[in-house]
């Protein structure tokens, strides 16, 4: 038998300690997010207190946006993204610049921060939020977008 499953009844079950990607459905933001908005935007919340892998003080996912699509502005818990793939024009804060595969991005808590997708390929980034200081309502809280 494959170490890395476990018997549970008749079924085997992957502990909750790994996942590959590949095996997480994108999120359901229908009454978050606008429907036009989630046609081009894709996110997968991997770790999260209701994700593949639970936990209460972190989210780690995968956010896909297609060529031109655009993430309007929005603040929350702290976050870090690392760029995959694709280049997009950001707003972290007042300052406006590009990413590209590579780029490392820190925003503050409640810093507003956007991304519009100007490549000509899908732009995909990897995602972090903490709870800072243990402050499980800023991942836990409502999302909502900013006015531009």
């Amino acid at each position: 038998m494959n170490e890395g499953l476990r018997k549970k009844g008749d079924f085997y079950k992957k502990p909750e300690k790994y996942i590959h990607e590949d095996e997480v459905q994108y999120g359901d933001y229908s009454g978050i997010y606008p429907e036009k908005m989630m046609r081009t935007l894709r996110a997968k919340r991997i770790i999260h207190p209701q994700g593949a892998i639970k936990h209460d003080e972190i989210i780690f996912g995968t956010l896909e946006m297609d060529v031109g699509a655009e993430y309007p502005p929005r603040h929350h818990a702290p976050e870090l993204y690392y760029v995959l793939e694709g280049e997009a024009e950001c707003l972290f804060g007042d300052e406006h610049f590009i990413v590209r595969k590579g780029t490392v991005i820190q925003t503050a808590p409640s810093e507003v921060h956007s991304f519009k997708n100007i490549g000509s390929q899908k732009f995909v980034a990897v995602a972090f939020w903490w709870a800072p200081n243990g402050d499980t309502e800023r991942i836990n809280g409502k999302l909502e977008l900013l006015p531009k």
